[in-house]
């Protein structure tokens, strides 16, 4: 089986990938048209990716370094009868500590020394005592349930906090006191101190969050965003900041990367950031071969991919 080799593994990961049927892996930037011609598999993604899959008519199997895969060419992958496996689970860990890190920074107001700057305000911790809370008998409302939304959700538990959980149909998942279908969760939503957004990207999902989303918001709850940066309307999120219709955000994904230099989040108050990090991990590539290796040998024996598989669909 020949492979495309984006991501980069080394030889002990390549010898364990050739025991799983890869008996050729061709790194990314040494490839030529001859070798896509020839192949069978993708591992990770590239600026050239869409060309890759257009002179790839062997191409049978896709799998990203991502849990999302809203940059992908679905349409074309799905015509092209090529199916795609995501990263769904291995950054979940990771992911939910900086939510929790997020939330954290809010409750115990870890951003108030950064920001006062002076030896002559710093001390004046006796005025934001009254902001501070423990995570102990707070709540949360999740939008997507999935394998990172149910990782947030039991981490969330282990510190006390009641976690609800907004899904497609309202399924029953781990991680959550009660599940809600989407358009159900309303009347919990303002009552709620915090919501995480940890949702797919998809027609639906653009924009979800919006001027009158943040309006129907607890005016003490904290929003944060580890899913994808186009789902939350900027402008909204800044009105909303700048108004106090809500207490604050955590921002890892944005609806433009890099976050330019103009954009006005650069200003907000009560927003912490990080650069789309949130799901670093130092050992990804081995837990990859979690979910690659199975799907090789299952691609090796004519069969569909055993894990992680996309509905591409559904983008999801």
């Amino acid at each position: 089986m020949r492979v495309l080799d984006f991501i980069g593994f080394d030889a002990q990961q390549q010898a364990q990938l050739k025991t799983a049927g890869a008996d050729n892996i061709i790194p990314a930037a040494a490839a030529t048209a001859k070798d896509y011609a020839d192949l069978d598999a993708i591992f990770g993604w590239g600026e050239a990716g869409p060309a890759i899959v257009k002179q790839a008519p062997h191409l049978r199997y896709l799998q990203t370094l991502s849990a999302g895969v809203d940059y992908l060419p679905l349409g074309l992958l799905a015509k092209r009868q090529v199916e795609v496996a995501n990263a769904s689970g291995l950054h979940g860990d990771a992911i939910a500590e900086t939510v929790l890190a997020f939330l954290l920074a809010f409750t115990r107001q870890i951003t108030f020394s950064n920001e006062s700057g002076k030896a002559a305000t710093f001390w004046n911790g006796r005025r934001e005592r009254t902001k501070m809370h423990t995570l102990a008998g707070q709540s949360a409302l999740i939008y997507g349930a999935g394998s990172i939304g149910q990782t947030i959700g039991a981490m969330l538990q282990m510190h006390g906090v009641t976690t609800y959980g907004v899904n497609t149909r309202g399924e029953t998942v781990p991680g959550f006191k009660a599940l809600y279908a989407n358009g159900e969760e309303k009347e919990r939503l303002g009552k709620v101190d915090f919501v995480i957004n940890a949702m797919p990207l998809t027609p639906q999902t653009r924009h979800f969050f919006n001027h009158e989303f943040f309006a129907a918001m607890a005016s003490d709850a904290i929003f944060v965003n580890i899913g994808r940066g186009p789902e939350v309307a900027t402008t909204d999120l800044v009105a909303a900041l700048q108004s106090g219709t809500i207490a604050g955000a955590g921002l890892d994904v944005f609806e433009e990367e890099p976050l330019p230099e103009t954009s006005p989040l650069w200003s907000c108050p009560n927003l912490v950031m990080t650069p789309h990090t949130s799901g670093t991990v130092s050992n990804i590539k081995t837990r990859l071969l979690r979910i690659i290796i199975p799907n090789l040998q299952a691609i090796s024996n004519g069969k569909d991919l055993v894990r992680n598989r996309v509905n591409l669909h559904r983008g999801y």
